[in-house]
């Protein structure tokens, strides 16, 4: 799915270095995580992820499960992590709506961010 190996940790053990590096990313950054529509192939949401790739060199991309612990509880599964480091709200929602948006592939997303 990814071009760039360097940033797909699906297959293989990360080091103590790896994971404390996403950990500050994610500390730092803006998140979100979103689920393609599923009518769409493969073809189209590589595209996605790798126009994403390659105008935000800084941004993470995994595959994870989402579950939310409000009063309904709710699972999402097979959806996708986007971590953007050095960044700022403003920064993140104009990848969103220069990218994410127009492709017209996904279907869902939930945006992470600090409160207080």
């Amino acid at each position: 799915m990814f071009r760039d190996k360097s940033r797909d940790f699906r297959y293989k053990k990360l080091t103590v270095d790896e994971a404390q590096k996403i950990k500050a990313a994610f500390d730092a950054g803006v998140a979100m995580c979103f689920s393609f529509d599923k009518e769409n192939g493969s073809v189209s949401r590589v595209a996605l992820v790798s126009k994403i790739l390659e105008n935000f060199p800084d941004a993470l991309i995994a595959k994870c499960d989402y579950i939310y612990l409000g009063s309904e509880p709710k699972a999402f599964r097979d959806m996708i992590l986007l971590v953007k480091k050095d960044t700022d709200k403003e920064a993140f929602n104009k990848m969103v709506d220069e990218i994410i948006i127009p492709s017209g592939i996904v279907s869902e997303a939930v945006f992470i961010g600090k409160t207080g």
